[in-house]
């Protein structure tokens, strides 16, 4: 079922979200790299494969004159952060590269004033932590930091360890940043599907059993076991409203057999994985729950199903579940959200407002309609003390909670729900090609 297609157009990546799983050399830290398209035009796939990313890498050019133009108003590189931030990635590393296009070449003061700039964009206007914010200086051309800093390197007199810099490499970055702290619900296991990685084995007989349906997830919180009843829910793919029931029939951990990023791998059986990892599942579907607010029961039968499962199997981002909180995870269309507008929504947001809408996993073109303006958020303050009733509208840089109708059902966790999962619940507005606004699901209105 899986074929991991990844595109080149002028050195673009196209593909949805294209997987490679490589051990870093010093540490033996094993990473899996996901090479999601930047490109303006397909920011929506970028989306789709955000919510599995615990970390990201912010490449950007310290060349006079580049830097400036991609931190212009409409740059990309202010639109990348602001998702970055909207997806709730936890470490962002800022790959500071070109240093050997600089003047003089590996000039410390341009790598310094870069830091102050786009730090304080992050910090103060995106709102990450110090701590979250790892910044590194390479030269991707001449080879140097990325792995090791050669000692005739100009850059190696200040990028030393004892400086005010780490000194580290951005391989050394990347093996010393701190995993996620997962919270234990093991009542209640949410999973992501993601594409395999192209370097490692995921074809050939599952042992499984036959209508079993391959899919390769990332759990993000709990742990899924052989024998556990989940469901399966997609904005991606039509699933009646309803939630795809399946019981797990086999769980496979892929392991990297070659530090050299080789196409050897192996596959190892397990019953039982957890937070943070991932593996491919076999998955038999056995119905289907309803759609939140119909009938009770499902007319379709096991084989319909299971067709079902197919489709939303093969979507990145696809939502799987179990324990308490599945109702929030059925696609709905009405939603109170809080949003919060950016610098580049050009016209206030007004009831009957029109933008497209981008959450994980879908990479269709949806669109949502304002339904209504219900308050002005003031930061810190309490609910009370906000504005209330009679808004007009909601210009660029507020925090606001607004309904929202979508065009087709999306999986949107709410916020307020049972031990929900926090990459379920965010979602991007945008506009003429620009993200215009940021926000989280707060509950269902249907």
């Amino acid at each position: 079922m899986h074929h991991v297609s990844i595109f080149y157009c002028g050195y673009v990546t196209i593909s949805s979200v294209f997987c490679r799983l490589v051990v870093t050399p010093g540490t033996g830290r094993e990473l899996r790299l996901l090479d999601a398209p930047g490109h303006r035009d397909y920011v929506p796939r970028l989306l789709a494969g955000l919510p599995l990313a615990d970390a990201a890498l912010l490449v950007i050019p310290a060349s006079v004159g580049e830097y400036e133009a991609s931190m212009g108003p409409n740059a990309q590189t202010r639109e990348h952060a602001t998702l970055l931030k909207a997806s709730g990635v936890g470490h962002v590393v800022i790959v500071v590269n070109k240093m050997d296009s600089t003047a003089p070449a590996f000039s410390s003061e341009r790598f310094a004033t870069i830091v102050a700039d786009l730090g304080r964009y992050l910090l103060e206007e995106l709102h990450f932590t110090h701590d979250q914010l790892h910044f590194v200086p390479v030269s991707a051309f001449a080879g140097e930091n990325l792995c090791a800093l050669s000692q005739n390197c100009p850059m190696a007199s200040w990028w030393k360890p004892g400086s005010n810099y780490s000194g580290l490499t951005l391989v050394q970055t990347l093996e010393g940043l701190v995993a996620p702290h997962f919270a234990g619900y093991y009542e209640s296991m949410r999973a992501l599907v993601a594409s395999p990685p192209a370097n490692l084995p995921t074809h050939g007989s599952s042992g499984a059993g036959s209508g079993s349906v391959e899919v390769y997830l990332r759990i993000c919180r709990g742990r899924l076991r052989v024998g556990s009843s989940v469901g399966i829910a997609s904005s991606a793919r039509a699933v009646n409203g309803g939630v795809v029931r399946c019981v797990v029939k086999k769980i496979v951990c892929l392991k990297q057999d070659s530090g050299r990023g080789g196409g050897g791998g192996s596959k190892i059986d397990c019953n039982i994985v957890y937070a943070g990892q991932f593996a491919l599942a076999y998955l038999q579907a056995t119905g289907l729950s309803a759609a939140a607010g119909s009938d009770s029961g499902s007319s379709l039968s096991k084989g319909a199903a299971q067709d079902l499962l197919v489709q939303a199997g093969g979507a990145v981002g696809t939502v799987i579940m179990k324990g308490p909180g599945l109702e929030g995870c059925r696609p709905h269309m009405h939603f109170r959200c809080m949003v919060r507008t950016l610098p580049q929504l050009a016209s206030p947001i007004i009831p009957g407002s029109s933008f497209a809408f981008h959450t994980h996993g879908c990479t269709r073109d949806i669109s949502c309609v304002v339904r209504r303006l219900c308050a002005i958020v003031t930061p810190g303050a309490a609910t009370s003390d906000s504005q209330q009733g009679g808004i007009k509208c909601v210009p660029a840089g507020q925090l606001a909670v607004v309904e929202l109708v979508t065009s087709d059902p999306m999986v949107l966790e709410p916020i307020s729900g049972p031990q929900y999962y926090h990459g379920n619940s965010r979602f991007v507005l945008r506009h003429k090609g620009q993200t215009v606004a940021t926000g989280v699901c707060e509950r269902h209105l249907e």
